[in-house]
């Protein structure tokens, strides 16, 4: 008892010792009929409970600070616009820097989160965009800002990683209706980031501002510091010992209890492999994410950031013909010197608090007619709103144009967080999601460009975002799995019909010879763990 033997047959009487997995459990030959359980089954056995909701407030957040970072882009470029006399394109690539910071630390933090793990990866991402975050309000000139928001984008690259670490702990049944609900957060992050804007860079400047926007990561620190690693991931790299223990926690934090029988050690596969998303199961769906990523977060920071600028210049108008009229644009779109009014932040915080009830609605059917179908609705109407913000209207019917089309783009958005995680198995699902992460930063870091056409009398490109999105919405047809409330995969080659299965999802198939665990300790035995 203690050590792990491995049994080169059911025959043999010769053990073989296991180094690599924690000692003080038991390995047992699986024969015909014993009862056994996997990471997945445990998950969905326990169900969900007050674990889950006290996690999802550390991983949202990690959303609401991710937010209120990126919020901060469309709101200090017009600032400084004025404070320092810099031009429009040097607005822009305070931008356009951030996002570069993303797509470089996105793959290498991903494969962090695959190799060290989930937690590892998230504590460091933010502390580091936590440090440049706060260094940045102290910024003399403009080109110490620009480097500073690049590092401060390099560390926030690591936060979108908390999808995945919050993913791999929901049962199937409810992690669609969850990882939506996250973008709750995100959308109060951005409202809060307004209202801070409207309460201190009128009133102070933006200094101070900036430098309360990095309070949220410092609060998650801690919070991710107290919380368990992830037992998808554990399981993965053999430290079978350590998930077990974090499953008897959430069972017995949830009330509930794990499977009868011995939980399963499955083969050690390597982690964190950028080839392993070329293989021929994944190749097609991965080219595919790649391009739904970029134009959906090319549309999303698109209208983000015309929001900042239809604001001050007020609604853009078309001819009959669909060219531009010279007289009313130019009379329109003649900008002064000057930030952003009292007047300004309340119409951003209108258009911020859009996201809400587009998530809510989202959060309701996206279980019920599936993620690919969520998706393909959601980008038609944000097409067709966005092609409608060309007419000549009211300032208040922008408004509740720019309403509509960020509350569809923000759920639209989410519902891709949802969506790829399930597509990669657990050994690459973090890899998967950082390569997809500098696709999409990829089309963030032309957003600001398109932006600025604003500003260059060009009101078409409000056309481009839509466009995009139109592309997307073809694309997204393509995809090969729809992944609804279906378990997940922990490693390469497992199919749908190998994926364990509990009883409530139909049939509980083995395949081969596995390995099982016993746990050399009481499931009530308390472990002096310090979990959420």
């Amino acid at each position: 008892m203690g050590r792990v033997r491995r049994y080169r047959s059911f025959g043999d009487t010769e053990p073989q010792e296991r180094n690599n997995v924690d000692p003080g459990i038991e390995a047992a030959s699986f024969t015909k009929g014993a009862a056994t359980y996997t990471v997945d089954e445990a998950i969905e056995k326990i169900g969900f409970g007050w674990f889950q909701v006290k996690l999802s407030f550390v991983a949202g957040l990690a959303w609401m600070a991710d937010s209120m970072e990126l919020m901060v882009l469309s709101i200090l470029g017009p600032e400084l616009l004025c404070q320092w006399q810099i031009s429009t394109t040097e607005e822009a690539f305070l931008t356009t820097i951030v996002f570069m910071g993303f797509g470089i630390g996105s793959p290498i933090l991903g494969y962090m989160a695959d190799y060290f793990g989930r937690k590892t990866a998230l504590i460091m991402a933010a502390s580091w965009a936590a440090f440049f975050g706060m260094l940045s309000s102290l910024a003399p000139f403009y080109s110490w800002l620009l480097i500073l928001r690049g590092l401060t984008g390099l560390g926030l690259a690591g936060v979108p990683q908390s999808v995945t670490y919050y993913s791999e702990f929901l049962p199937s049944k409810y992690r669609g209706k969850c990882i939506i609900l996250l973008e709750f957060f995100w959308a109060l992050g951005a409202f809060l980031e307004v209202a801070l804007a409207m309460l201190l860079v009128n009133r102070f400047s933006w200094r101070p501002w900036v430098l309360v926007t990095s309070l949220p990561l410092l609060i998650f620190i801690p919070a991710c510091l107290l919380s368990p690693e992830s037992p998808r991931y554990l399981a993965a790299c053999g430290r079978t010992k350590e998930a077990q223990k974090i499953l008897i926690h959430i069972a017995k934090c949830n009330g509930s209890s794990l499977p009868s029988g011995t939980l399963i050690i499955e083969p050690e596969t390597p982690r964190g492999r950028i080839k392993d998303l070329f293989t021929p199961e994944y190749r097609r769906s991965t080219f595919l994410i790649w391009i739904i990523w970029f134009v959906a977060t090319l549309s999303y920071y698109g209208i983000v950031m015309l929001s900042t600028e239809l604001i001050k210049t007020g609604p853009l108008c078309i001819t009959v013909r669909g060219l531009p009229s010279a007289s009313d644009h130019e009379e329109s779109c003649k900008v002064g010197c000057h930030g952003l009014t009292q007047a300004n932040y309340v119409e951003l915080l209108w258009t911020s608090s859009a996201e809400l009830p587009g998530l809510l609605l989202t959060a309701i059917y996206v279980d019920y007619i599936g993620r690919r179908t969520a998706l393909v609705i959601n980008f038609l109407v944000f097409s067709l709103t966005t092609f409608l913000m060309l007419i000549c209207v009211s300032n208040r019917v922008m408004i509740l144009e720019l309403f509509i089309t960020r509350a569809l783009i923000a759920s639209g958005l989410q519902i891709g967080f949802v969506y790829t995680p399930e597509l990669y198995p657990t050994v690459i699902r973090a890899i998967g999601i950082g390569i997809a992460n500098i696709f999409a930063r990829i089309g963030a870091i032309i957003t600001p460009f398109l932006a600025q056409l604003v500003s260059s009398n060009i009101p078409v490109n409000n056309t481009i975002p839509a466009w995009y999105r139109n592309r997307m919405t073809e694309y997204r047809y393509y995809l090969i799995r729809t992944s609804d409330t279906r378990p997940i995969r922990d490693r390469l080659g497992q199919t749908l019909s190998t994926v364990s299965i509990p009883p409530w999802f139909g049939s509980r198939e083995k395949s081969g010879r596995v390995e099982t665990v016993k746990m050399d300790m009481h499931p009530d035995e308390d472990m002096s763990l310090a979990f959420v």
